[in-house]
């Protein structure tokens, strides 16, 4: 059969499109001649408010291009129709135009009209689009008339053209502005019509409103929809309660189960992917583990309205390896109980640090099975603490190399069990001390297993004070609790240092030249000022004296500390530059100097 000519194609178009106007309850005239018309315009369509169609009701006018085109079957959907560039430029000059394509089968004279509203927001990102990638023509996507009816889509098209006037489009004065509020809209979303409910399927515009004035911002299509809701899952006859995030995207739904995992399934092809997207927390992991085993095993699930069973042998790929970690997070639970770690903590990975699953592969591995393969130490046959760092996670473990284990050293086992020091210039002086003084700077301020109470017990079984090894250890150790506190603010690192300052038998008085115990004195007066945020009248009144007794050139260290514990900017740092500057130096290094550091701000 002989195809029908371009001008026998033009008429019947235009025919279709006038006799839409003229059904019995269409408010539209068509003024479409089907010989003599214009380049990039055919003609326009009138709307009216009412039928009367009189000057008063006459609501607008709509340019229109229509064109017909011989098909063999009609289009399922939508579909493309392409334009050269100057007809965009030429209907952007015009504030829009609406593109109507008629599908004609020649068999039987069957027609199928699309049409496509073409508005200044679009048009110009077109134009653009064309301009940026050097294309002489573009392709847009039409709607099947039967989703609605032409009297919609004309006066839909009337009412958005009046909010995206070129001058505005082009030249928009507000583009960088805050807006106070922001409206989306869309000319051929129906969430109410079968056909028209998919939000995936179709264009809107987002407005920026300041006081009444809208102004057209951005225009496209969603990639895709998401929603997150506590979904009840089902999976044979097992509910699982999960807050889950559904992803609607083309034929595919993504639920992310807590963050943990992500479930991708294709309703087309029936193919899944699953993605773990993080750790989250051991008590998150151990929520959604047995659902996806549940779900790897070819179980019926339901999920909201969906439901399906994936094919096992596709599913084998993750079976066994999600069968692993289940184990493994099994075994973690009993080492969080065993180092007191709150299963609710939030674990996060860490660049250029191991990844998490292999952190705690280790860690149950040492802590369960005293396997502790890939440990460093600098000596095997020393006993030592370990700082364990597992994402943003640290945990203090204690190796004792007689065993050769690791275990947590905040213990009813461990704890009380004294060590001893040893002189390094000579090995006959020694004295027993608490284990945790050999805990390191780190662990204080990273680690999320330390117990303070137990700290505090170590320090009951013996006299911290009792020789001058032992009172130097101890001041160091405080010394260190506090340094720690100005980093992290913890006040348990205060209480503990208080806790054992407190140990000093001395009686400490205004009166007493032994260093050892203005030392003392210093730094529980140092605590109080960092606990209460200044110190008491009676201790003002102390300092005052002990500094009245004292000279500034035989005890400059003395009034350097008392000058700044009573505020005294310029005392203290004239006392500060008196000292020698090895003095200095050590200074440095000690927590009265944050005290300092902050007087002379």
């Amino acid at each position: 059969m002989a195809k029908l000519s371009n001008s026998k194609l033009e008429q019947l178009a235009v025919h279709a499109i006038r006799c839409e106007t003229n059904k019995p309850l269409s408010r539209l005239v068509a003024h479409i001649p089907e010989g003599d018309k214009g380049i990039s315009f055919d003609g326009e369509i009138e709307v009216f408010i009412d039928d009367s169609q009189t000057v008063a009701s006459l609501y607008g006018s709509v340019a229109v291009q229509v064109k017909g085109t011989e098909v063999e079957i009609f289009s399922q959907t939508t579909r493309s129709f392409s334009l050269e560039l100057g007809h965009y430029e030429n209907f952007y000059s015009k504030s829009g135009t609406l593109l109507l394509v008629v599908e004609i089968i020649a068999a039987d004279h069957s027609m199928r009209i699309f049409y496509k509203h073409l508005l200044p927001q679009e048009l110009l990102y077109i134009i653009n689009t064309c301009k940026q990638e050097g294309r002489k023509s573009k392709s847009v996507k039409l709607r099947p008339l039967e989703e609605t009816t032409l009297d919609i889509v004309c006066f839909r098209f009337l009412q958005e053209q009046k909010y995206q006037p070129p001058i505005l489009v082009e030249k928009n004065p507000l583009h960088e502005r805050e807006f106070d509020e922001y409206h989306v809209r869309s000319l051929t979303y129906n969430p109410y019509h079968p056909s028209t409910s998919n939000l995936l399927e179709h264009e809107f515009t987002v407005y920026g409103k300041m006081d009444n004035l809208e102004v057209p911002i951005i225009f496209g299509k969603f990639g895709a929809i998401s929603r997150t809701v506590n979904e009840v899952i089902v999976v044979d006859d097992t509910i699982y309660d999960i807050v889950t995030t559904i992803t609607l995207e083309d034929d595919s739904y993504t639920w992310d189960f807590e963050n943990v995992f992500a479930f991708t399934y294709n309703q087309k092809t029936q193919k899944f992917h699953l993605d773990q997207r993080s750790f989250h927390s051991l008590t998150t992991q151990l929520k959604v583990m047995p659902m996806i085993l549940g779900l790897l095993n070819g179980k019926m699930v339901k999920i909201g309205k969906n439901e399906f069973r994936i094919n096992r042998s596709e599913a084998s790929k993750f079976l066994s390896d999600m069968q692993q970690v289940y184990k493994l997070l099994l075994d973690l639970k009993k080492v969080y109980e065993i180092y007191g770690i709150n299963e609710d903590r939030v674990v996060h990975e860490v660049e250029g640090r191991i990844p998490l699953l292999k952190g705690f592969v280790f860690w149950t591995r040492a802590t369960l099975y005293n396997d502790l393969k890939g440990l460093s130490l600098a000596d095997p046959n020393q006993s030592c603490f370990v700082n364990l760092t597992i994402g943003d996670l640290t945990i203090v473990c204690f190796y004792i190399s007689e065993e050769k284990k690791l275990v947590n050293i905040f213990n009813d086992l461990y704890y009380t069990k004294p060590i001893k020091l040893v002189s390094k210039e000579d090995p006959t002086i020694n004295c027993i001390h608490s284990f945790f003084v050999l805990m390191n700077t780190e662990s204080f301020s990273c680690a999320e297993n330390i117990n303070y109470e137990f700290i505090r017990k170590s320090f009951d079984n013996f006299d911290p004070f009792i020789n001058q090894m032992t009172y130097e250890r101890t001041i160091q150790f405080c010394l260190q609790c506090i340094s720690v506190y100005d980093q992290i603010n913890n006040k348990d690192l205060l209480n503990l240092s208080d806790y054992i300052l407190r140990k000093f038998k001395n009686i400490i008085d205004v009166d007493s030249s032994d260093m050892d115990d203005i030392i003392v004195k210093v730094n529980q007066l140092q605590i109080n000022k960092r606990l209460l945020g200044s110190l008491t009248p009676e201790e003002v009144g102390f300092l005052i004296d002990l500094k009245s007794k004292s000279s500034l050139e035989k005890d400059t260290e003395v009034h350097f500390c008392i000058n700044v514990l009573l505020d005294n900017r310029y005392e203290s740092e004239r006392a500060f530059h008196k000292l020698e500057v090895d003095r200095k130096q050590f200074y440095e290094t000690l927590p009265i100097m944050n005290l300092y550091n902050k007087l002379m701000q």
